[in-house]
């Protein structure tokens, strides 16, 4: 039996695990649209077929799997928060008078955009800045998360515009979702 299972790892991963990675990370990739994420997603992705073919269930198209597991996998991310990260407030870390500065130069942007924002995408604001996950603000302004995500990329082209930084590039480090054209 033991051996059977070796004999499956073995015809099954033909195709090379590190190819098998990478066809997963871009499959992954395509959903997420940030690096980490979806290498994490590939990850899993490969670790979930390792364990099916060491159970004897081994697909018969590895790639298409893989692929298939890494799109679940990235959505799986996704909806459980494990990419979230803590607001400012709840940075441990921080020293107080960083967290203050922090809070008060927030506060500062909010009131210098917040006339230029219509009383819902104000909401939305309120939202994003009080909630811990995009799904939990969402959820408290009544959206699904795409529509929040929607309402977000106004504010920002709204602020963007109101500081004038339209003509200021975004490094591509902060990049996770490709901006979106400006109207104008």
């Amino acid at each position: 039996m033991a051996r059977e299972g070796i004999t499956n790892l073995v015809c099954t991963m033909n195709t090379n695990p590190t190819d098998l990675l990478r066809v997963a990370y871009r499959a992954a990739g395509r959903i997420v649209r940030n690096p980490v994420i979806a290498e994490e997603a590939a990850e899993r992705a490969v670790h979930r077929l390792t364990l099916c073919i060491l159970a004897g269930r081994a697909p018969t198209t590895p790639e298409a799997w893989i692929r298939t597991a890494a799109k679940r996998s990235a959505c799986e991310i996704l909806r459980n928060g494990w990419s979230r990260t803590l607001a400012l407030d709840d940075s441990h870390e921080m020293p107080d008078e960083d967290r203050t500065r922090h809070a008060a130069l927030r506060e500062e942007l909010c009131e210098a955009v917040r006339p230029a924002l219509t009383k819902r995408q104000r909401e939305v604001l309120e939202a994003a800045l009080s909630r811990r996950t995009t799904k939990d603000a969402a959820d408290a302004c009544a959206m699904q998360p795409r529509d929040f995500r929607r309402f977000l990329g106004a504010i920002t082209r709204r602020a963007r515009d109101q500081f004038d930084l339209s003509a200021t590039p975004v490094p591509q480090s902060l990049r996770c979702w490709p901006r979106p054209p400006h109207a104008g």
